[in-house]
Order: structure tokens, then sequence, then C-alpha cells
């Protein structure tokens, strides 16, 4: 006989089987048959050999029809384009419509995606579905290509949507589906609900879900560590998880071990031994298979004990982002930036106290946790404004392309309530700056070693202080004729100066009411940058020799002043 699957749409002449001896149990609304050859030209080169299975069931739509069901005897087949660009391999039935893609043995089935004849994704799972329509898996393990670098989760749900080349994962309710991504080019771990892509497209968008309202999402450093939370994971146990899994790793001798085992060496009981291992694979210092009661110890786990031990250097990079509308980020596969957005602060140093406000709460990941960004750099008692700034993971430093202006602040000799001393801002501001701060030595981003001279700001070209403020003189002094243009300079201990150390050499521009000036500029009585200056026994040109100055000459936010007497040609 000749089974057809005409009841799924798809004609005889497409798809049939051809059934060898067989019975049929009348009382049965079903039946199975062996060595049955299946045809289906379009997906297997030949005829395939396997087992049958149909069964009388109601109809509610195409895509609830499971039968008839095929398992091929064959262990593993290789579809090219079964999608354009989707190739897959591995074991193959049929239940109704669906291409059933399965394991072989210990052997996961694997999907690869390409765009642009370049393999993009590399899907592994024991279960996927296929058909004209979609692509479908519960549980896969996702590996994303770009440039030589990838990213990583151990279990994801997968979905393609074949008609609008809309590839879609996202977590399950599964422990191991909730820990985060493995970022190896950015060098981060990334939480986030769900990534979204059209295969004709270069972005990746890292989003919630449809129909939530706010996006939260994380993006943590590899070399991240908090000592509160380490602290926490520990609760009310008598010795810290992380330190019994380190001990028993180096113990055997290697990284992955049985569950079972360690159970029995920490003295806890199974079950328990389970919840805690789901816990911290949620936080990604394990990967716990649970079906094979396989415990992997990540990296993670042993940086956190070297940290908390102090044997190590650490960070305290992590972007934590809160988006309503939008996604969190944007993954280009072709340049590799990675744009996070919904980010209002970024801490970089909690001893050197610098944080980041980027414009748009955006910033634009390079490689290795390095950023570009534009907005407001606090560093100390220093705030720097401006564009085109760029984080510098590994020489922990900000290049400063346009610093748009410099504000600082001082130390005054009152204090609040708390005790903490009251900070007040020098009036004037340094503007039209390029520089580089570096934050601490590059091998001290944790902050444990104390480096009193950072951070520290390089001016590397001129700079200029304004005095067209309509409070100076009702803003008489316009900018592209009076101004202070400044020399190149280096102050340190950005958090802790004194005001005497701010005096910046340069040349004092009046538009034309003095001679062009070399001199300091220093704090003045009334907290702005000026200078106070006497002039020599000859005095001082004015307007171009129209005139002679003698005596005492102060630059302030009072104004350009004079204290003596003139003489007029």
């Amino acid at each position: 006989g000749v089974v057809t699957w005409e009841r799924t749409g798809i004609p005889e002449s497409q798809l049939n089987a051809v059934l060898g001896d067989f019975r049929i149990n009348l009382k049965t609304p079903g039946y199975t048959a062996d060595s049955v050859k299946l045809y289906y030209p379009d997906i297997i080169d030949g005829l395939a050999m396997g087992s049958l299975e149909d069964k009388v069931t109601q109809i509610k739509d195409i895509s609830s029809i499971a039968f008839p069901r095929f398992n091929s005897y064959q262990s593993s087949f290789r579809i090219d384009n079964y999608v354009p660009g989707i190739h897959y391999t591995g074991g193959l039935a049929l239940e109704g419509a669906n291409l059933i893609g399965s394991s072989v043995g210990e052997e996961a089935a694997e999907l690869e995606i390409f765009a642009n004849d370049t393999l993009r994704i590399r899907v592994n799972t024991n279960r996927v579905a296929m058909n004209s329509r979609f692509i479908r898996s519960p549980h896969s393990s996702i590996t994303i290509y770009f440039a030589g670098d990838s990213i990583f989760h151990p279990d994801l749900q997968l979905s393609f949507d074949v008609e609008r080349d809309l590839l879609r994962l996202n977590k399950s309710d599964d422990f191991k589906s909730q820990g985060p991504y493995f970022n190896s080019y950015h060098d981060i771990d990334m939480n986030f609900d769900e990534l979204s892509w059209v295969r004709g497209e270069s972005v990746m968008k890292l989003q919630a879900l449809p129909g939530t309202s706010v996006g939260r999402a994380s993006f943590e450093s590899h070399a991240f560590f908090d000592y509160g939370f380490f602290m926490d994971l520990q609760g009310m146990d008598l010795a810290h998880p992380l330190a019994q899994l380190y001990t028993y790793s180096n113990m055997v001798g290697g990284r992955t071990f049985a569950m079972p085992n360690y159970a029995i060496y920490i003295s806890y009981p199974q079950y328990q031994v389970r919840h805690l291992l789901m816990t911290l694979s949620k936080y990604g210092f394990v990967f716990y298979d649970d079906s094979r009661e396989m415990i992997t110890v990540r990296q993670k786990t042993f940086d956190y004990i070297s940290a908390s031990m102090r044997q190590r250097d650490y960070d305290v990079i992590r972007f934590i982002s809160r988006l309503e509308g939008a996604s969190n980020a944007q993954l280009d596969l072709y340049t590799r930036d990675l744009t996070i957005s919904g980010i209002p602060v970024i801490f970089l140093s909690d001893s050197q106290n610098v944080r980041l406000i980027p414009t748009a709460n955006r910033i634009v990941m390079k490689g290795n946790r390095s950023f570009q960004f534009d907005g407001i750099v606090d560093a100390g008692l220093f705030q720097f404004s401006g564009k085109n700034f760029f984080f510098d993971y590994d020489d922990f430093k900000i290049d400063m392309e346009q610093i748009d202006s410099l504000r600082i602040s001082v130390y005054t000799n009152e204090y609040n309530q708390y005790g903490e001393p009251i900070l007040k801002r020098i009036e004037n501001a340094m503007e039209d700056m390029t520089g580089q701060l570096l934050i601490d030595d590059p091998q001290n981003k944790s902050g444990l070693e104390n480096h009193p001279q950072y951070p520290s700001f390089t001016s590397l070209g001129e700079s200029f202080i304004y005095f067209d403020d309509q409070n100076i003189q009702n803003g008489v002094y316009h900018r592209d004729n009076f101004y202070f243009n400044l020399e190149p300079f280096t102050i340190d201990s950005l958090d802790n100066f004194s005001p005497e150390a701010i005096a910046p050499k340069g040349t004092f521009i009046s538009a034309g009411i003095l001679p062009p000036l070399e001199m300091e500029m220093t704090l003045r009585d009334d907290n702005s940058l000026g200078f106070y200056m006497q002039t020599p026994e000859e005095g001082i040109d004015l307007y171009g020799g129209l005139g002679t100055f003698y005596n005492d000459i102060e630059m302030s936010s009072g104004g350009l002043r004079g204290y003596g007497s003139f003489d007029f040609l």
C-alpha cells in the first residue's frame, strides 16, 4: 500500500511512503509498519527506509497534524539549503507536515545559518521541527560568529520565520536558559530577553519580548567583581559555594566532573546541590547538565575566588540598560560595534571616583570592553563635557577628541550635616580642548592599590577660557577677540588637588585693550579663573599705543579692571 501526506497539504507526487507487509487492527484508530520506503525527493536523495505510524485524529488546522509519522533507520542525514542558506545535519523523522531533526546518540543535530555566504549561526539541538513556514527548537545551544569571534549561549528557544526571514532567540523557563550570553569579542557577559535578526540585515537586535513595556538588559565585563555580591552567594552556609567548587576542581585536576561525586565531597544531599548549581548557572559560574548530572566550572568562578583574595586585578564595569519602546542594544555583524542604549550612568572606578553620563544614554562598544561615547565625564573634582570620547580598557584611559567644556570644583572650608566637605564650582570653564584622562594604573583597575596621582588629565593642545558670560559686564567680551589661550598642561590627583595647583600658562587676548600678555591664570577670590598683575614701571600700552596704564590690572568674573592711572595720547 501507499501512504500519502495529502492531509497536510503535500501532494502524493512530492511525498509518499510504500508499505511492505503490515497488519491493521480495526479495533484501534491507528497502525504501525516496518521496512517502509519513504519517497521525499525535495529532502532525501533516493529512498529512505524506516518505520511508519499512522492514526486517525481530529484535525483542527494543518499545523496541529502530527500523523503520519516516519522514523528513518539511517542515523544521520545532510540537507543543504533546506531553506536557502540554512543547512541541516542529523537524524530525521516526519511528524505530519513537520520534518523533525534529532540527535544521533550523543551527537546533537546541527543547523548552520548563513547570510551572504557567511556562516553566522551554528545551532546544536536534540530536536528541531522544520516545515515550509517555520523552523523551531525548544532547547538549542547557539553560537553566533563574527570576524573570528563568537557569542555563545548553551540553551535557548529558536524560532525562524521562513517567509519573513526572521530569526528569534528567546530564553525559556529552564535554569540553563536563564544564564548570560558569553561574548568573546567585547569580552562581556550579556543578559537580555530576546535576540531578533532579519538575515538580510547587518544588525542583530537585543531587546525585550514583544508586548513588554520596558526592556531590561545587563552587560558585564568578564573581569567584573563585586565583593558584596560574592558574600551574598554564601548566605548562611559555613563554606562559600564558589570556594568549594574551586577546591574540588583543583583536587580532581579538571573543571568537568560528576555531580553525585561532588555532593559526597561537600556532604550535601544531591537535591540541595542541584538547587545550588541551578542558581550558580544563572549567574554564569558553572554549566550544569542536569540530564547527565555533569558540572563544568567556568573561568568566572576561578576569577571571583582570586579577586576575593586580592590575588588578581578586577574591574567594576557593568552596564544596566532600561529602555522603553526600543531595543536595549544592537550588534553590527560587519563593524562588530555593539551599540548599547538605556544606560544613564556608568562607573569606571569606585576608588578614583570616575563616572560617565552618556548623551542619549548610549555608547558604542568596540573590542575588549573599550567604547566610544558623547557626554559627561566626572573625574574627581573635574567635569568634562564633549563628543567623540573613547574609553580604552587596556590602558584604562579616556581619549577626549572634542572637549566642549571643562568645569572644575574646589573644596570650601564648609561641611554639610553629614560631615562631608561642600564643593564650589569655579565660575568659568576651559573650552575647545582635546586631552587624555588617565583613570588609574592599567594594572590597578580594581583600585586595590593606592595611586594618589590618579585620575590625571593632560591637555594635548591649545584650549581657551572665554569671558562672554552675561554675568561678566553683560557679555561685552566677545569670545572671538577676548579670551585666554592656554598652553597644553597636565594636572594630576583630580579628586584631591589644591586650588593652588590650578595655574595654567597661556596668553591673554583682550580685543586690543591690552597687548597680548603671557602669564598664568589663577583662582581669584570670586572663585573665577583670572589674574592679578602689576604693570612694569614704564606702564603698559592701551588700545595699541593710544594710551599707557600704570599700576595694577585684574581679570575676574567682575571683568577687566585697572587700579591706578593712565595717560591718553
